[in-house]
């Protein structure tokens, strides 16, 4: 059974084992080993990015609040533009890369030491930079500006 897998995935890849050598060679349905990978998604990113914003201008920005309110935070306008948008959870993992790369805080939260959360909010990092002392709609505006266009950037270098 083993040795009928490798086969099934050389065949779907397009392998040629002619003459004791591993040649690939794309199908029309597959994709070229010369294409990026991740040019999509970075694209995406970009877009799910400017959403959020657009979602801070369009119902106001909050910061701090503990209850549900209709404005957004950084973290609530990237949720809100994932599930708005025809997203993959791989866009939106493109885009808090970006934000995270832009605002300098890490994109996955790390577990505290009182933390009744068995898994971290995800939105933590951009929710504790969103809601620093002094911070301005502006400025949280500028972060989502600038992400897009380092995601943009990024889906030109692969």
């Amino acid at each position: 059974m083993k040795h009928l897998s490798i086969v099934i995935c050389f065949v779907f890849f397009g392998v040629n084992l002619s003459a004791n050598t591993i040649n690939f060679f794309p199908r029309s349905n597959s994709i070229a080993f010369t294409d990026s990978v991740n040019v999509k998604e970075w694209l995406n990113a970009s877009k799910m990015l400017s959403m959020a914003a657009q979602l801070i201008r369009k119902n106001g920005w909050q910061q701090g609040s503990l209850t549900a309110v209709y404005a957004h935070c950084a973290a609530t306008a990237l949720e809100a533009a994932f599930r708005q948008g025809k997203f993959s959870i791989v866009d939106f993992n493109y885009a808090r890369e970006a934000l995270s790369r832009t605002i300098h805080v890490a994109r996955e939260p790390q577990k505290l030491a009182n933390d009744r959360l068995e898994v971290p909010y995800w939105g933590r990092s951009f929710m504790e930079w969103n809601d620093a002392p002094g911070r301005t709609k502006e400025e949280v505006l500028k972060a989502f500006n600038d992400a897009s266009n380092l995601a943009i950037s990024l889906s030109k270098k692969h």
